[in-house]
């Protein structure tokens, strides 16, 4: 009866941590579409395109002219981003917020986040933050 128990164990360990990898992988299949789009919106200095994604309030938040400000800083500082790497997800109660190693041209590296929201039946940006070391000397956590 023991070893019955164990395996039952065992096997709903092992189901609950696949569970877990196909819920971060459909996370990830939804998202990095609009990471990437986030990417090159700042690789291109395009707030247009960087921002195509975002809600309203997430647009009156950072209006045109403080991205350009930010992603300024951010170029001056670090350089371009070249790379996203898939870190986890976070499921909040309003928001799934996505994690990302991000790489600079200069080759430091930091965390890039976008929390993400349904509305209307689509996927929108309702928040991105970029953080490092680098950055929090130049300033205090930048947020896009």
């Amino acid at each position: 009866m023991k070893k019955i128990v164990m395996v039952c164990v065992i096997l709903f360990l092992l189901t609950a941590g696949c569970m877990h990898d196909s819920e971060e992988q459909r996370a990830k299949e939804y998202a990095d579409p609009i990471a990437n789009q986030l990417i090159k919106g700042m690789q291109q200095d395009n707030y247009t395109l960087f921002s195509e994604k975002f809600t309203p309030t997430m647009k009156k938040a950072l209006p045109e002219e403080t991205f350009y400000e930010v992603n300024g800083m951010l170029m001056s500082t670090v350089g371009k981003p070249v790379s996203l790497e898939f870190l986890k997800s976070v499921e909040g109660e309003r928001f799934v917020t996505i994690v990302y190693t991000v790489t600079f041209e200069d080759g430091s590296e930091g965390l890039f986040s976008i929390a993400l929201k349904e509305e209307n039946g689509e996927t929108r940006v309702a928040g991105a933050w970029i953080d490092s070391p680098k950055l929090r000397q130049e300033q205090e956590n930048v947020t896009l």
